[in-house]
Formats: structure tokens, sequence, C-alpha cells
């Protein structure tokens, strides 16, 4: 049998610590659906960096260019704290130093099956990949 109790009676929350950019929390006694809601705001407003254009001078693997672009875009990016948001940037969003980060991928394949990480990415700005140890291509 369910029973309904207002949210947030005799709740306790118990931080124990930041650890490895993550931070730790204990909530006693809430619903469950109003941790999901403190967490789904938490998220919302941390701003993570990510790959958003690609673009493509030469590409002689067996993606095609999209496909590629789209596995980029799914690495998990880290830095970009000085970073402006784009609609806040006085470029008006078109795309600066103080806004982008460029990342540049340049590999030539010494073999017929070499696979390509996210380490090979190399920074030009403050942004960089999560884990050099995602494959690419």
């Amino acid at each position: 049998m369910f029973q309904k109790q207002p949210m947030g009676i005799n709740m306790d929350v118990e931080v124990l610590g930041p650890t490895n950019d993550q931070l730790s929390v204990i909530f006693r006694g809430a619903q469950p659906t109003f941790v999901n809601a403190i967490r789904r705001i938490i998220m919302a407003e941390i701003p993570i960096p990510a790959i958003e254009k690609v673009y493509v001078a030469e590409n002689t693997s067996v993606l095609y260019d999209e496909i590629l672009a789209h596995r980029l875009g799914m690495i998990p990016m880290r830095g970009g704290e000085t970073l402006n948001p784009p609609d806040r940037c006085s470029c008006g969003g078109k795309g600066c130093n103080f806004c982008e980060s460029v990342l540049t991928l340049e590999v030539e394949a010494k073999e017929d099956n070499e696979v390509v990480y996210s380490g090979r990415l190399k920074a030009e700005g403050s942004v960089f990949p999560a884990n050099n140890d995602i494959p690419i291509v």
C-alpha cells in the first residue's frame, strides 16, 4: 500500500564532500521524485562543454563524415571554465576565443586497421577530452 507523505517531512541531508569532480550527498526521508528533481536541476545548471561543429578537410576512413562527427560529439569533454556561454559573449554567439575552443584531429593511418582514440585530439583552448582512451575510428 502506498502512503502519500508531503515532501520534506523528516528529511535529512548529509553532504559527504566533493571527490574527483563529484559531490556526494545523502538524502534521508525524502521522496525519490524530489531527489530526482534536485538532481535534474543541478545537472541543467552546470555548463558542460561538447563538440558541436565538425569540419572535415579529408576523411579516408571507412566512416562517413556525419558518423565521424556524431562520434566526436559523443566524447565527454572537460575544461572550459573560463569560456563564456555563447549567448552571453560579446561576439553575439558567432564564435570567438572567449566562447569557443578548437580541437584538431590529424591522423594518417600507417596500418590498415588503426584505431584512433580521443587522446589524439589536440586542444587549442581550454577544452579537452575527459578520457583519452575513447575509440573514435
